[in-house]
């Protein structure tokens, strides 16, 4: 706990995907399941109480549930529909009060900057800080910090009337607070100079992003589990060709 605060870091996960079925259970190293690398990675952070998943009540994600189980982080099954409920619930269930959001498709996370991020959270009156509202961070490398109670109240209000028609709403976790500014208090993380490179991805959302991901962790994985954006942007400028799968496609920025 900090200041008395507990920080629970919910990874949103299911394997269920148009673009490319079943990623969380595909193998990144050796072994490795995508899901289980994000839970791995945020074990490295030092600011965090502990890790739930947030997945649903589908049979098919019993997969998310035991790759939950494998690498010791708690569970909470959801609505399909209602990927903020679903959220807001997984952090009442681990007691949290302040929750960093992450996504399953986060292979690259960064536990420095989710430490950083929470620490400014702390030490800051805002409802929500993150880096999404404006790419400024390598595609994929998010940090997302918001207050449960603030999350709560978004989640409330997007029930009531005008916005419950729309089902952004409910389908994004950040979607009714970053709309909201006059409601919350939000700060964006921008990128310093040495880390500004919207231009690069290690998202994974697609077939290429795979081939991109495995790519990264083959090199850098072995020698340091916890490879950090520095570690990133040096293969980038060694090995460029590890990004060579997503040339010629309309995806570098895409959600």
């Amino acid at each position: 706990m900090i200041n008395g605060k507990k920080v629970i870091a919910t990874i949103e996960a299911r394997m269920g995907s148009s673009r490319l079925p079943g990623k969380m259970a595909m193998e990144l190293f050796k072994g490795l399941p995508a899901l289980g690398a994000v839970i791995e990675r945020l074990s490295a952070c030092k600011k965090l109480d502990g890790v739930i998943v947030a997945t649903t009540e589908g049979k098919e994600n019993d997969a998310i549930v035991d790759i939950a189980k494998r690498f010791a982080a708690m569970y909470f099954r959801g609505k399909e529909d209602d990927v903020l409920g679903r959220v807001v619930e997984a952090g009442r269930a681990a007691g949290a009060d302040i929750l960093v959001l992450v996504t399953g498709d986060a292979s690259c996370t960064s536990p420095s900057l989710t430490d950083e991020g929470v620490d400014f959270f702390i030490e800051h009156d805002y409802d929500f800080v993150s880096n999404v509202i404006e790419t400024t961070y390598p595609f994929g490398i998010v940090i997302q910090v918001a207050d449960h109670k603030s999350l709560k109240k978004a989640r409330q209000m997007a029930d009531g009337k005008p916005y419950r028609d729309d089902t952004n709403n409910f389908e994004h976790t950040n979607f009714f607070i970053v709309n909201h500014p006059d409601i919350f208090k939000i700060y964006e993380y921008v990128a310093p100079a040495k880390y500004n490179r919207p231009d690069v991805r290690v998202a994974l959302d697609t077939a290429a992003d795979l081939d991109v991901i495995r790519g990264i962790y083959r090199e850098l994985y072995p020698g340091n589990k916890f490879f950090d954006i520095d570690d990133i942007l040096k293969l980038l400028e060694e090995k460029p060709y590890i990004w060579s799968p997503l040339e010629g496609l309309n995806i570098k920025k895409a959600a």
